[in-house]
Formats: C-alpha cells, sequence, structure tokens
C-alpha cells in the first residue's frame, strides 16, 4: 500500500494506469539496494520498515484470518537455527541460498 500511495495523483486520488509496472520496477530497485547492504544494515532496514508499516502489515495479517489454517502449524523434524524451537511452530522461513537454514 505504501508503494500505490507514492503513485496516486496528489490531490485527485486518479490512479496512474501504468502504477502496477511502476510499483513492481521500484519494488526491485529497493530489493536490490538492500541485497547490497551488509546483514546488520539489512536487519536495521527492515526493522524501521517494519515500524513504518506495522498498522498496515497487522490489518492485511487480520484480513487473512478468514482464510488461514486454524490448526497450529508445527513443523516436525525442522529447528530454528536462531533460537532452537523445535519442532518449529508457526510459520516457517527457510533460506533460499542456504544448505539448511530455517527460522520461525
Amino acid at each position: 500500500t505504501l508503494i500505490m500511495q507514492l503513485l496516486v495523483s496528489e490531490g485527485d486520488g486518479v490512479r496512474d494506469p501504468d502504477a502496477d509496472a511502476t510499483a513492481g520496477e521500484l519494488l526491485m530497485a529497493v530489493l536490490t539496494a538492500v541485497a547490497d547492504l551488509s546483514f546488520e544494515t539489512q536487519v536495521q532496514f527492515f526493522g524501521a520498515f517494519y515500524e513504518l508499516q506495522k498498522e498496515n502489515l497487522q490489518e492485511l495479517l487480520n484480513s487473512w484470518k478468514s482464510w488461514c489454517w486454524t490448526m497450529p502449524m508445527d513443523h516436525h523434524g525442522v529447528t530454528c537455527d536462531a533460537c532452537g524451537s523445535a519442532p518449529l511452530p508457526g510459520l516457517r522461513f527457510k533460506c533460499t541460498s542456504c544448505e539448511d537454514y530455517d527460522l520461525c
């Protein structure tokens, strides 16, 4: 929603017809720039981004409640590489470039 807000004409609320493509390009540019940062700086960036967007993110997550699983998601045989929790409860975040790295 933040990116889409940036693409709405100021004052009149009319959306640019190329807004989706522009939003995608903007998002890719941001993610590419973030990928070039050190890990610690990436953590700081996403921490600050979360703080700025947490209300919007909470609203989005709440909208998913109606179709999300009602049963707990436990990933048996998987251990969180950060905190050591096993089985891994809830959402599982798996590294796409590491052999075996999972976070809860």
